[in-house]
């Protein structure tokens, strides 16, 4: 047997037991307690690298450079807590497992994401019919008798499928996503179809792929303008839009917890990972502790120095149609907390991984 063949069977058996794991997860509404599944996730991938390397006698590493910028985040997130005791870790551990798979045994097989994109839709109709059914479907407040994060993934189906040229599939996801309607997954999916639209068109997009650089700058300035009452100002005067009725409440979330933490200056280097926790449990009487935009939540926890070099190498690490996928996933960043969700970025780094592979 060559090397080049035990490498690919090594991945093949490897993702298998991760696949599974992820997908193990979903189960939560039959199994109490199996969205805790996926957590083994980093102690597998490791546990079997520890192995191949005692086997093999050679200690060798992946290069994926998606896993960077989080590899960068988990560190400098390690370091922060040295001097910010209440740091929470488990954010950190989140990371970890989004990336572990990609760092220690390579490239997802693209087979490996078909088949855990049908068998989550099967899954989710299941429950869908045994659970919930939508009486009502609202654009404004994103409500619908049955959702979850799920929908974070049939989004991102959408665009795989899209990228595929598999319609059928991508139609049938696109369904599912209206079925389990976030709001922002939708605009995801529009912005990075269009651009999809327009790289199959064979248009000249490298001053977009520029523009990936400072998609973020712009999304800051954005968050800050909202948390500082900048736009609600501007909906109200001359919309008549209550902003916190447009943004569930988050409005005001988001302002409590910038004043908090950055209102006695710029906060250059940050206070931490999942400081923004106490914060929001303050502002919420405890109703809930996530703050609903990564953005923010990556400035104020690792600081300007954090959010510029995470950034930077996540523009780096994308490449060629992978960008539609950076695109859909710097959506979900806005108004959601995907930095939590773990199933939901390593689908989405996996597949900015084989499309820059198919690059090189």
């Amino acid at each position: 047997m060559n090397d080049a063949h035990a490498v690919s069977n090594k991945v093949l058996y490897g993702y298998v037991v991760v696949f599974i794991l992820f997908i193990f997860s979903y189960l939560e509404q039959f199994i109490s307690g199996a969205r805790y599944i996926k957590y083994l996730v980093p102690v597998f991938v490791l546990f079997f690298y520890v192995l191949d390397v005692v086997r093999t006698r050679e200690l060798y590493f992946v290069r994926s450079r998606p896993a960077y910028p989080f590899v960068f985040l988990v560190f400098y997130g390690l370091f922060l807590s040295i001097f910010y005791g209440e740091s929470d870790l488990r954010d950190l551990y989140f990371l970890l497992t989004a990336f572990a798979p990609l760092l220690f045994l390579g490239t997802v097989p693209l087979l490996y994401i078909d088949i855990a994109a049908k068998v989550l839709a099967v899954l989710y109709l299941i429950e869908f019919s045994m659970f919930g059914s939508v009486g009502e479907i609202s654009f404004i407040d994103s409500k619908s008798s049955y959702e979850g994060t799920i929908s974070f993934l049939f989004g991102f189906f959408v665009l795989w499928y899209s990228v595929r040229r598999k319609w059928i599939f991508s139609l049938l996801f696109f369904v599912l996503l209206l079925l389990s309607l976030k709001r922002i997954a939708l605009i995801g999916v529009v912005l990075g179809g269009g651009y999809l639209l327009m790289f199959r068109a064979g248009r000249d997009l490298r001053y977009i792929e520029k523009v990936i650089y400072i998609i973020p700058i712009f999304a800051l300035v954005f968050s800050l303008a909202f948390s500082l009452g900048l736009i609600s100002y501007v909906l109200e005067d001359y919309f008549g839009v209550s902003i916190g009725y447009l943004t569930m409440g988050r409005s005001f979330i988001s302002a409590y917890v910038y004043e908090a933490i950055a209102g006695n200056g710029m906060v250059w280097f940050g206070y931490g990972p999942g400081v923004v926790y106490e914060y929001v449990s303050e502002a919420t009487d405890a109703i809930t502790i996530n703050l609903h935009n990564d953005y923010l939540k990556i400035f104020l926890e690792y600081g300007v120095f954090g959010f510029l070099v995470f950034f930077a190498l996540f523009a780096r690490a994308v490449q060629g149609v992978g960008v539609v996928f950076y695109i859909y996933l710097s959506c979900l960043f806005l108004t959601d907390n995907c930095l939590i969700y773990p199933q939901v970025l390593f689908f989405i780094l996996a597949a900015i991984d084989a499309e820059g592979n198919d690059c090189e």
